[in-house]
């Protein structure tokens, strides 16, 4: 008969496992709490759930982060001092992390108290001292604290590491130095971000020759790639001042090798073999207005040249639903050119569809074609116009005159191609000889 024995822990050991299984599931269970604690501190932007989250999980910062960041957005002054609070005991909970003492140190400037803001975004900086927020908010208040040389090696340095405070670490260089350009560049120096937002700063105010010196100094890398979104608001700064020429040379600068390049005196992609953006045109590209009267594109069954064609598709188009075509295109003040357009139709309309040239510089229209007919064969209209001294640009684009019936709809097809801007013959013979 064999015999059973009962292997029996001793009573402190079962004791002491009992009481560790505890212990694992209260920290499990607290590890939870404060999880969910900071699930709905983040996520809500209810006042009444940020505070039951505090309660939640004591000790925990993150609910008043969240309340003093929601408290931030208000306007009342009280709110502003709750948030405050909120700040300080979140920091007391956590005072190792710098974006409490940055938080903290922007409210307590917000409050008008610059002392105490110092103290905060300087405590902020010792625990962060190479993060571009820090030495950004940092520096700004200290100019505020007239501490001009200590303020810009800060924002100097924040501008240098995240490109996002480089435009405005440009402005505010040009405003405290009243333009100028020698102390701006040694308050915030010349790096590659810093050049670049202020030669787009410069061509916001119309400081167009300091602004193009600087920006003819990058390499063309840089223009053309690294700062290739900048470039953009040169050229668009450059046109809002009517300076077309000097625009459509620096967006010529920007295309890459083989890309299509706007030039003065011609219409970009006047064949439409290059595709159309309806959506965020290039300057010096074709603009389409949105909508779906009429139906516009590129069309590969008909053409004059090349293998493509721009299609307007018309049906029953009313005066108020037509989409324009244009272009904005640089040309030389005081001459004259003839526009000319080459298409084929079959439309039907009671109303008149024709190319427009009008001033950039505020005249009005400058000229017309003869109304697009129904021609089955591909046919010319052009026509000629001057344009005027003061103005380096006109707009060229398809339109739809005012029709005198109460209704004047359009009916068929009418494709587009070859369109071209030629100096007029008697400025060609004027020229020759």
């Amino acid at each position: 008969m064999s015999k059973k024995t009962l292997n029996l822990e001793p009573i402190p050991y079962r004791i002491g496992m009992v009481v560790g299984g505890v212990i694992v599931v209260t920290i499990l269970l607290l590890s939870a709490v404060r999880l969910i604690g900071d699930s709905i501190a983040v996520s809500s932007a209810v006042p009444e759930v940020t505070e039951f989250a505090k309660t939640m999980s004591p000790g925990n910062p993150k609910p008043y982060f969240s309340s003093s960041s929601r408290l931030e957005q208000s306007f009342k002054n009280e709110d502003l001092q709750s948030a405050i609070s909120d700040a300080r005991i979140a920091i007391s909970y956590s005072p190792g992390d710098f974006s409490g003492w940055l938080a903290l140190g922007r409210l307590l400037e917000r409050a008008g108290d610059l002392e105490g803001a110092e103290k905060a975004l300087r405590r902020a900086s010792e625990l962060a001292p190479s993060f571009a927020a820090v030495q950004w908010s940092l520096g700004n208040l200290l100019l505020r604290k007239d501490k001009t040389e200590e303020a810009f090696k800060l924002i100097r340095s924040a501008a240098e590491s995240d490109t996002k405070y480089a435009g405005p670490a440009a402005s505010i260089a040009w405003d405290i130095h009243e333009g100028d350009m020698s102390k701006v560049k040694s308050s915030i120096g010349e790096s590659g971000p810093v050049k670049t937002a202020l030669a787009v700063y410069l061509s916001k105010q119309k400081r167009y020759s300091e602004a193009l010196d600087i920006w003819k100094a990058l390499s063309k890398q840089e223009r053309t790639i690294t700062y290739l979104k900048e470039g953009k608001s040169i050229v668009t700064n450059l046109a809002a001042g009517k300076k077309f020429i000097t625009a459509v040379r620096v967006a010529a600068d920007l295309r890459p090798a083989g890309a299509l390049i706007p030039k003065v005196g011609q219409v970009t992609n006047g064949g439409f073999e290059s595709p159309l953006e309806p959506e965020r045109p290039e300057f010096f590209q074709w603009k389409i207005v949105q909508g779906r009267i009429p139906a516009i594109g590129i069309a590969v069954d008909e053409k004059r040249s090349g293998a493509k064609s721009l299609a307007v598709f018309f049906e029953g188009v009313m005066g108020k639903e037509f989409r324009t075509v244009s272009q904005t295109v640089a040309l030389k003040g005081g001459r004259r050119y003839s526009l000319r357009v080459h298409y084929k139709s079959s439309l039907k309309t009671d109303a008149t569809v024709e190319w427009q040239v009008a001033d950039t510089g505020g005249a009005g229209l400058l000229s017309q074609t003869d109304p697009i007919e129904n021609n089955t064969d591909w046919t010319t209209t052009q026509t000629t116009f001057s344009v005027p001294t003061e103005s380096d640009g006109v707009v060229v684009r398809l339109a739809r005159s005012d029709c005198q019936r109460l209704r004047c709809p359009i009916f068929g097809k009418v494709w587009f191609d070859d369109i071209e801007l030629v100096v007029a013959e008697e400025e060609a013979r004027e020229e020759s000889e």
